[in-house]
């Protein structure tokens, strides 16, 4: 069996020791991968909402169907 080693300072690892391993991801590696996930989510999301051309409330209303969708986005996401 041939063993690939890569010179990386205290991350070498080689070949045998990734395969026998499995690449397991731990639990603070996945929740911090989830909540970067959601955060680009969440921004992309916001993207979507437009500023209103006016400076009184008639001005939003034609906006409150877009941020309301926004808002429950918003709730389902965090509650995941």
């Amino acid at each position: 069996m041939f063993i690939v080693a890569a010179r990386l300072g205290p991350f070498a690892m080689s070949l045998s020791d990734g395969i026998s391993m499995g690449w397991k991801m731990t639990k603070n590696r996945l929740e911090a991968f989830s909540d970067g996930v959601i955060a680009i989510i969440i921004t992309i999301m916001v993207l979507e909402l437009t500023v209103p051309h006016g400076s009184d409330l008639t001005a939003l209303k034609p906006l409150l169907p877009v941020f309301l969708s926004y808002l429950l986005s918003f709730v389902f996401l965090g509650i995941y």
